[in-house]
Formats: C-alpha cells, structure tokens, sequence
C-alpha cells in the first residue's frame, strides 16, 4: 500500500489452521472465490464465479 500497489484484505473467521486443504469447506469455497476474482482482476481478464 506505502508504494501504490493495489491490496486487499480478507479475514475468514474460524477458518482452521490448512482449511485449502478440504476443497468442499464452504470457507475454501469462498477463500477461492476470492483469491480467483483477485488474480482476474489483475491480469485484466473477465472472470465469473
């Protein structure tokens, strides 16, 4: 942020220490979600859930 660079936060509440690991966990669901929209966004490419 201090150098311009475009960030963004998010904090899932009780997820547990590994959850990427049970892929059908509603909070890798949405971590991935998430994280896929992030990456789209930054390569400038269109992207749905």
């Amino acid at each position: 942020m201090a150098e311009g660079v475009p960030v963004e936060l998010h904090v899932y509440p009780g997820a547990p220490h590994a959850y990427m690991q049970m892929a059908g966990a509603r909070v890798t669901r949405a971590f991935m979600r998430d994280a896929l929209s992030a990456l789209a966004r930054g390569l400038g490419v269109d992207w749905k859930d």
